[in-house]
């Protein structure tokens, strides 16, 4: 079972609302999906892997959840980080 998630969906939100609107991600990239870029540029791990609904550090045997509001949102086209702010923000 996954460890509760270390950050809020604010924390991410306001991460990616800081990152070029336009500017693409990929999602079936685990290691340079939004939520891995997101968890490198924090300091949460350097060598993440995202799955659909979790992440681990790949370094460790300690696997944490994704909060459940950011799962449809970073899984939603296009893969841009402005729409990805639209899809979050449309889900408060």
């Amino acid at each position: 079972m996954p460890l509760p998630s270390p950050f809020t969906v604010e924390e991410f939100r306001d991460w990616a609302a800081q990152q070029p609107a336009e500017e693409r991600y990929q999602y079936f990239d685990n290691c340079g999906c939004a939520m891995a870029r997101f968890l490198i540029a924090k300091g949460y791990t350097s060598k993440p892997l995202v799955g659909g609904e979790d992440w681990d550090q790949g370094e460790t045997d300690e696997v944490f959840e994704i909060p459940r509001r950011l799962i449809k949102p970073l899984s939603g086209n296009p893969e841009t980080f402005g729409a990805l702010v639209e899809r979050i923000d449309a889900t408060a």
